[in-house]
């Protein structure tokens, strides 16, 4: 994928943690996802330049980390998964997701991808799914 090539070409990236409200404009730049594409103008997100890495950032998000590649590992010999690690050298949070657990852990925080999680008695796939954390208070 134009990822793999990008990360291997600029040799840092941005992980960009942006809210559900976000779920179908990420979805659209998935469906088109060509290498001549630019999934930022198909998900109508706004770009920032990070400040610590040349990497761009989407402004959208509520919590970028700006990292340096330390190590690709291509598992498919494809490009197609593959194992990044990275260095954090700088994250920047929006204020109102930095304090407290209700923005952050809410219906407009942190979500899941959860792939193709298979039925546990017959080990068949169900449909993909995104799941959001609900905040319940025991003390």
């Amino acid at each position: 994928t134009h990822t793999y090539a990008n990360l291997r070409r600029e040799g840092c990236f941005c992980l960009n943690f942006l809210p559900v409200s976000c779920y179908d404009r990420l979805s659209a730049t998935i469906e088109q996802n060509g290498p001549e594409e630019d999934e930022f103008a198909v998900g109508g997100f706004s770009l920032e330049e990070g400040k610590a890495v040349h990497a761009p950032r989407i402004g959208e998000s509520f919590l970028t980390m700006e990292c340096t590649l330390r190590e690709l590992r291509d598992l498919t010999g494809q490009g197609q998964t593959a194992m990044v690690i990275g260095q954090v050298v700088r994250v920047a949070v929006e204020e109102s997701y930095a304090r407290g657990l209700d923005k952050r852990y809410g219906p407009e925080g942190f979500m899941m991808l959860l792939p193709a999680p298979q039925n546990l008695l017959t080990g068949e796939p169900s449909p993909s799914g995104v799941a959001t954390l609900r905040l319940e208070r025991l003390d």
